[in-house]
């Protein structure tokens, strides 16, 4: 029996399909440890508690708990722990495992390094990686920028393997075709999301009968409304506010196209629900996911920052005729492959058969370019 603990500091929506494909296969036992359900600023944006399927909870808040928990579990069990740093949970979970002798891999993000202090971060992650750098086995490391990054910081680039986040696939709807066109943006409205270079974007285009559908609430609300009401398109900009994530991907189902504009994203979890559901993204250079839109041979990824190279991807994704039934079809199906969680799973599972041994690691499955059954129809938008 395999044993695997999963160590986040509350239960990601994002990790659980990942947990529940992983639990329900044969000969796979998995625990899943969090400091609380769902954090409350995310349960203020929609986030409601995921369901882990046949992984058992456990939940473990103070360093007693947390250590004390660390000596549950054998010698021979995996541990994948969110990251070097950051959080209450790993700051105490990984000395204590590290004490024990334990299997430990990390699975983390793309570093923000953005602004004057990103020198005084990668000085943490070389000190926390010189740490434990003998006791932590691998790295899966989330995003295209990541594995750079930890390889700079001291973590040797044969124990780094490509991560996603793979979510459960949604039920399949699509837009109707001959539709008034919809674009869609998912998430907080904070300054790092660049809301306001996809507002002013779309203003500067106004194409016609196409609507930009913007799903989410934070700080920036009342300025980036004004900063719309300010484009000569202004109706054509629709505020839907904070939804539940069941409602969110109906929406980003639906549409024509998915926006991630930000100036930073780890990997972008919306970018896989969009793909998961046949519906093209372009995002920008700076979101982690940018490699899988790549790959997905649609939608496009703009230069980070960049409104001319914004507005050129979007004048490409509108220019094309829209997308059929057929050819969302067959994305999806590439996504489900790519990004899902039982795709996910597999892939986890190769990884884990394959390290430490002379046979070649799996290739990631969402690096695998889609093929079109018909290349001609599909209009591809991708920079470099």
């Amino acid at each position: 029996m395999t044993e695997i603990v999963f160590w986040q500091s509350m239960i990601s929506p994002h990790q659980a399909g990942l947990v529940r494909a992983l639990a329900a296969k044969p000969g796979i036992s998995v625990h899943y440890v969090a400091a609380e359900t769902v954090e409350p600023h995310r349960a203020a944006m929609g986030w409601a508690r995921a369901d882990l399927g046949q992984a058992k909870l456990h939940l473990a808040e103070t360093p007693a708990e947390i250590t004390a928990l660390a000596g549950r579990f054998s010698k021979g069990t995996l541990h994948l722990c969110q990251g070097f740093r950051g959080n209450g949970m790993i700051a105490n979970a990984l000395p204590a495992l590290a004490d024990r002798g334990a299997r430990i891999g990390v699975m983390m993000e793309a570093v923000d390094q953005r602004g004057g202090k990103a020198w005084l971060k990668k000085l943490a992650y070389r000190y926390q990686i010189r740490r434990y750098r003998e006791a932590v086995a691998f790295c899966l490391s989330i995003g295209q920028q990541t594995q750079h990054f930890l390889e700079q910081c001291g973590f040797p680039r044969s124990r780094i393997y490509p991560f996603s986040y793979f979510l459960t696939p949604p039920p399949v709807t699509s837009p109707a075709e001959g539709h008034e066109r919809r674009l869609v943006y998912v998430g907080r409205l904070v300054p790092l999301k660049r809301v306001d270079l996809l507002i002013e974007a779309f203003g500067a285009l106004r194409p016609l009968r196409t609507k930009l559908s913007l799903v989410g609430s934070g700080p920036l609300e009342n300025e980036l409304r004004a900063l719309a009401a300010a484009q000569p398109n202004a109706e054509a900009i629709q505020w839907l506010g904070t939804l539940p994530n069941t409602e969110a991907q109906a929406h980003i189902a639906s549409s024509d196209g998915l926006i991630l504009p930000s100036d930073y994203d780890g990997w972008g979890a919306v970018v896989s629900e969009a793909l998961l559901a046949g519906t093209p993204v372009i995002c920008s250079s700076a979101c982690g996911a940018a490699e899988a839109v790549k790959a997905s041979g649609v939608g496009g990824v703009f230069a980070s920052g960049e409104k001319l190279s914004l507005m050129q991807h979007l004048l490409s994704l509108l220019a094309a005729d829209q997308w059929s039934h057929a050819q969302r079809a067959r994305l999806r199906a590439w996504a489900h492959q790519s990004l899902s969680d039982e795709a996910g799973a597999a892939y986890l599972q190769a990884v884990l058969a394959a390290h430490g041994h002379s046979c070649t690691p799996p290739k990631a499955p969402w690096l695998c370019p889609q093929v079109a059954e018909k290349p001609q129809e599909i209009k591809t938008f991708v920079t470099g």
